[in-house]
């Protein structure tokens, strides 16, 4: 497996006001094969789907954005394999490494020095 990071990131404290550490997850529903059951949104732990009525009175899945570009998705892959219609991918994944570096850059949990 390739590691997607540089030695320089495995030191470094993450920057919450860059997109790229606080990278979330985010899906992508297929209109077609969807049928709006809701099991999506009902399995997520995240919270991060919403089933919300779209053209023709059809419910359709939508991510929930915390804001323009973090969403609640955490990218585990629960409504992928809970989705029947197998009408769900994963376009992004979730960038835990950067995530657990934030929580746990001290020996014991602190916040972090940089604000």
């Amino acid at each position: 497996m390739i590691n997607a990071f540089s030695k320089w990131d495995l030191v470094r404290i993450p920057d919450y006001f860059n997109k790229k550490d606080v990278q979330t997850g985010r899906l992508h529903f297929d209109e077609e094969r969807c049928v709006g059951c809701g099991i999506c949104a009902r399995i997520c732990p995240g919270h991060g789907i919403e089933i919300i009525p779209s053209e023709h009175n059809k419910k359709m899945p939508v991510m929930v954005m915390l804001t323009t570009d973090i969403s609640a998705c955490m990218a585990c892959g629960d409504c992928l394999a809970a989705c029947p219609q197998n009408a769900i991918s994963i376009q992004q994944g979730y960038n835990t490494r950067s995530f657990y570096k934030k929580l746990t850059q001290e020996n014991t949990f602190a916040f972090p020095k940089k604000y």
